[in-house]
C-alpha cells in the first residue's frame, strides 16, 4: 500500500514537535497526521481520550500520547511510518520528536455527527475532536465502572467549565441509555450548587463595594 506523504508535512511535523505547550504540541502533531489521511482520500481520524479532555480544559489535563480512532486497519500505521514513526505494540513512537500515537481498537463510543472540526492555529490544519458531551460521558462511564476518582474529578471539571455549552438534552438521553444518568444528575446538581455559591459571593462583593463608594 503506497502512502503519499508530502515533504512539507514532514517538515511541519518537526516544527510542531518544538511547540513548548504539551497540549498544543500534541494537537499540532495530530493535525499533520490528519492531513496525511485527507491527502490520501481517507476519512480523517477522530481524537479521543486524554487529549480531548486537555482540549476542553485548555491543557489542564496531562496526557502522554495521542489517541486517534480510525475505521481503517493497516492504513493508519502506514501513515505513521511515512511520517517517521515506528510501531511498538499498540503504540507508534517517533524517536526524533519523542511522540507516541495510538490507534485504539473498537467502535467510536460517541455520536459521529457531533464530532467537531477544529483548526489548529500553529499549523493551519484541522483535527476532528469528539464533542464535549461525549468525553464527559466517556469519563463518567469510567467512574461508574471503576470508581476512579480521577475520572469523577474530570467529569466535574468539564461540567463546570463547559456548562453553558453542553447540550443537556443529548447528554441526559445518552447517559440514560448507558445507565449512568443518576450519577450524571448528581454531579450536575453539585456543579450548579457551587456555581450558585460563587455567583452569590460575586454579587455580595459587588454590593459591598458600591456601599463603600458612597463614603
Amino acid at each position: 500500500m503506497e502512502i503519499a506523504v508530502r515533504d512539507e508535512l514532514k517538515a511541519l511535523l518537526l516544527k510542531a514537535s518544538k511547540i513548548n505547550d504539551s497540549w498544543r504540541r500534541k494537537l499540532a502533531i495530530a493535525s499533520v497526521i490528519t492531513q496525511v489521511f485527507l491527502d490520501n482520500d481517507r476519512e480523517p481520524p477522530i481524537i479521543v481520550g486524554g487529549l480531548v479532555v486537555a482540549t476542553y480544559s485548555s491543557g489542564q489535563y496531562a496526557t502522554e500520547d495521542i489517541d486517534l480512532l480510525s475505521s481503517y486497519d493497516d492504513f493508519p500505521y502506514k501513515v505513521l511510518e511515512g511520517l517517521g514513526y515506528s510501531r511498538l505494540g499498540k503504540d507508534s513512537f517517533h524517536k526524533q520528536i519523542n511522540s507516541y500515537v495510538e490507534f485504539p481498537s473498537g467502535e467510536f463510543s460517541g455520536d459521529v455527527k457531533r464530532v467537531l472540526r477544529y483548526q489548529v492555529e500553529e499549523t493551519g490544519l484541522y483535527v476532528c475532536v469528539m464533542c464535549v458531551e461525549d468525553i464527559i460521558l466517556d469519563r463518567l462511564d469510567s467512574y461508574v465502572a471503576t470508581n476512579d476518582g480521577k475520572s469523577k474529578e474530570w467529569v466535574l471539571k468539564l461540567l463546570s467549565g463547559m456548562y453553558p455549552y453542553i447540550d443537556w438534552s443529548y447528554i441526559h438521553k445518552s447517559a440514560h441509555q448507558r445507565g449512568t444518568l443518576k450519577e450524571l444528575e448528581k454531579m450536575q446538581r453539585l456543579v450548579k450548587r457551587y456555581e450558585g455559591v460563587y455567583e452569590k459571593m460575586i454579587e455580595e462583593t459587588s454590593a459591598n463595594r458600591q456601599r463603600m463608594d458612597l463614603f
